[in-house]
């Protein structure tokens, strides 16, 4: 993490770190104080900018910034900036591409109302497949056009918190998060099906860890306790597999195998920082016990990046393209939350 207020203090950075892949600006009052006319400098090699809370309600300066100085981007968080319609309106009128290339964009906790705004001003970067607008002012998603290619590429959109009363559609949507929206009061069955699939997946995995916790000769227990276990693994075979695999993998006999040595399994992760108030700014990867609770793992952070466990919080995505979810219980387990190999935890400051 770079503190300043000058963009053009940020750009001088580009020579001293050529490698650069990840630049979180995040709790800097940034002004867009660059000559045009001089020479660009540039972020060749930076593919993920964080510019959460950085006063940044000019949407024009933001893209420009993007545009003209990081062409490798392929994640843009600028959540918490105050952007406005008005202001995704303005770029709509004389548009300038961020970057054909990204693929992740977050604007959270904005003060945003009017989805043909962002239709306008993002609905045609062509490589757009997660969006990110919780905690905005939303109250109704309109699909695009049958002779409109707008967000042709979404497949992931979260709209938690927001006010939307009326949703439709998208081409390519696969994951859909839309906790405390009006729409959700009266919810039917066909709008529900994605929410309800997400839900579905994870108690499924949350069910697979309980099994491997318990000895064996559990199961009666657990069909008594979960009775749509077998639906479940009929529906999800794929995460039915995983775990049967993993299974495989640790035994079947001795004390150091069988499901039981499943829940004490490893899962490697590479927690990614995102907070504006950590010690540093750098990945790590790590194997963490899917036993493990999330205040234990809160604890890691701590004394990795010197953030207190109330000062942040953390979030899970399998892939890149894979939905976070929220860590929101400090007793609960990693397994119970679906943590799994090769996954991310997000490290975020707590709105």
């Amino acid at each position: 993490m770079f503190m300043s207020s000058s963009t053009q203090k940020v750009l001088k950075l580009s020579a001293e770190l050529p490698l650069l892949e990840h630049l979180t600006l995040s709790g800097n009052i940034l002004s867009y104080d660059v000559d045009v006319d001089a020479p660009r400098v540039v972020f060749p090699t930076v593919h993920t900018l964080v510019m959460n809370q950085t006063h940044t309600s000019s949407w024009v300066d933001l893209l420009r910034i993007c545009r003209d100085h990081f062409p490798a981007l392929r994640q843009l968080h600028a959540a918490s900036n105050a952007i406005t319609n008005q202001a995704m309106q303005l770029d709509a009128a004389s548009p300038l591409s961020c970057s054909s290339a990204v693929e992740v964009l977050d604007l959270s906790h904005n003060e945003l109302s009017d989805w043909s705004s962002l239709t306008a001003s993002i609905g045609s970067w062509p490589r757009l497949h997660t969006l990110s607008l919780n905690g905005n002012r939303l109250v109704q998603v309109d699909p695009p056009s049958a002779s409109s290619r707008s967000f042709a590429a979404l497949s992931s959109l979260s709209l938690s918190d927001n006010a939307v009363d009326a949703l439709n559609a998208f081409p390519s949507l696969e994951a859909l998060r839309l906790t405390k929206n009006p729409l959700l009061t009266n919810v039917g069955a066909a709008e529900a099906r994605m929410e309800r699939q997400d839900a579905e997946q994870m108690y499924l995995r949350r069910i697979l860890h309980e099994q491997s916790s318990l000895s064996a000769g559990s199961d009666k227990v657990i069909q008594l306790t979960h009775p749509r276990l077998a639906q479940l693994q009929a529906l999800y075979p794929d995460i039915h597999a995983a775990h049967e695999a993993a299974t495989t993998g640790l035994g079947t006999t001795g004390s150091g195998g069988g499901p039981a040595a499943l829940a004490k399994s490893l899962a490697k992760v590479t927690f990614v920082v995102m907070s504006m108030n950590a010690t540093t700014m750098d990945s790590m990867v790590k194997s963490l016990p899917l036993s493990m609770t999330v205040a234990q793992v809160k604890a890691v952070v701590e004394k990795k990046y010197g953030l207190r466990p109330a000062e942040h919080q953390l979030s899970f995505r399998a892939s890149k393209k894979a939905m976070p979810i929220a860590l929101d219980d400090d007793g609960g387990e990693l397994g119970y939350f679906g943590v799994q190999d090769g996954g991310e935890l997000l490290i975020n400051d707590i709105w």
